[in-house]
């Protein structure tokens, strides 16, 4: 596949990864377009397309995971695989209870199809905030000088410093003078989920944040 052809996916599919799953589709694409084989960037392409239409049969997470066997010749390759697997886990992620279970049970240490909400995601404890809130993230400074900013944040300060500091300290592009806690305010009207409890997390329309402002 080359940068600038169309993704080699059926429009049904392709439709589904951005409107149901939430995924960024442009992400995904470039993630998988970097192996730079084609043969396996073909293959990739073919296994999405089987997680999809095994989407709806009976036991979908049973039959994804055997679709996913279907492509071990791609295991030994160690950055096909830190592709490959991530989306198994979204696919069965999403056939075990929909996108509520896709983004909460998302993985971070690593790459993840990246899901972006645009919609509101039940159960969500939205009800229970003020009219604007107080957010808090925990992230690279880069996001802030680009000012492209993620959508997870958290009501609690502390769990921002956790983010920004502590909980990726083991992972080898960590870097801690590159690291920051942001604060900013959102309209209730403008956040996607909440959840204040443990993480205190808090899902934003990014476009709608007010004054983004670096934590001393």
């Amino acid at each position: 596949m080359h940068k600038g052809e169309p993704v080699p996916l059926s429009q049904e599919a392709h439709q589904f990864l951005i409107n149901e799953m939430c995924v960024d589709i442009q992400d995904l694409t470039e993630k998988i377009d970097s192996l730079g084989c084609d043969s396996h960037v073909g293959d990739i392409y073919r296994m999405i397309e089987s997680f999809f239409i095994s989407l709806n049969k009976e036991g979908a997470e049973e039959e994804i995971q055997r679709n996913f066997l279907n492509y071990e010749h791609l295991f030994e390759n160690e950055h096909a695989y830190a592709i490959i697997d991530p989306i198994r886990h979204a696919f069965a992620g999403f056939a075990c209870d929909g996108l509520y279970q896709l983004f909460t049970r998302q993985e971070n240490e690593a790459w993840y199809p990246r899901v972006l909400l645009t919609k509101e995601l039940k159960p969500n404890d939205i009800a229970t905030l003020a009219e604007t809130v107080e957010i808090y993230r925990g992230c690279g400074i880069k996001e802030h000088i680009i000012q492209k900013y993620g959508q997870s944040w958290s009501t609690s300060k502390n769990v921002a410093e956790q983010f920004a500091y502590v909980h990726y300290q083991n992972q080898p592009w960590f870097n801690i003078q590159d690291r920051a806690v942001l604060q900013s305010t959102i309209s209730k009207t403008a956040i996607f989920y909440s959840k204040q409890e443990c993480e205190f997390e808090i899902v934003v329309n990014v476009n709608l944040l007010g004054e983004v402002q670096a934590c001393p």
